[in-house]
């Protein structure tokens, strides 16, 4: 079984009838697709995902965490994680991080992207199957990173809430600039943790839209 039939096989089921579009996806709808309201935008973007494919779960441009799906026009569709609605859409770059013509890849747009190695594989199929498992790779270690900078924030706002209350009752001015400065450690490890996570959704990202590319292509 090829790469894509997998990939068709794998896409999760949409309820059309219940599916509805959020206004900011009526927005980008009018804006770069000329859709006249909304009900012609959500009967566009039914048209589009009844000949998707799904690319998986990911951050859409507004950052927000949503399922992607790509119709054969390049056109990439986010839905909420329980499909039920449309976030967004947008026109998929044709040169998102490598060019590359049916039987080979001809150029590397940006030689320092996670796939530098990519101009060594010959054949399409190949590189989706290299982007679908980097994709993997990437989901499986956000997720992990999520959870775990989930719990750490929490820990840390308590204990930052409680050493400003402390600050706050203490009278002396080596306590509170002690305190202050244990405060400030742990609001830059939240922010180093923030970065870390945004890191690796943005690099998630480039990799779902280059392998929307590479699907897209296919279906032509």
């Amino acid at each position: 079984m090829s790469t894509l039939q997998k990939a068709n096989i794998e896409r999760p089921k949409i309820d059309f009838k219940k599916l509805e579009i959020d206004d900011h996806a009526v927005l980008r709808a009018r804006e770069r697709f000329k859709r006249k309201d909304k009900d012609d935008a959500l009967r566009y973007c039914r048209s589009l995902l009844g000949h998707s494919r799904y690319i998986g779960e990911t951050t859409c441009e507004r950052g927000n965490r949503a399922h992607m799906f790509v119709a054969p026009n390049k056109v990439a569709i986010y839905l909420t994680l329980d499909f039920r609605e449309i976030k967004t859409l947008m026109k998929i770059d044709e040169k998102s991080y490598i060019v590359y013509d049916k039987q080979e890849v001809t150029e590397a747009v940006n030689p320092q992207h996670i796939f530098s190695e990519v101009n060594k594989i010959p054949l399409q199929d190949k590189l989706i199957k290299l982007y679908n498992s980097e994709f993997k790779k990437h989901d499986r270690h956000e997720k992990k990173m999520l959870k775990e900078f989930t719990e750490f924030r929490l820990v840390a706002s308590v204990e930052i809430a409680n050493m400003r209350l402390e600050q706050f009752r203490s009278k002396g001015t080596a306590k509170k600039a002690k305190l202050q400065n244990q405060i400030q450690e742990l609001e830059n490890e939240i922010i180093a943790n923030e970065l870390h996570l945004k890191d690796i959704q943005d690099a998630k990202r480039r990799i779902s839209s280059a392998l929307s590319t590479l699907l897209s292509e296919d279906t032509k």
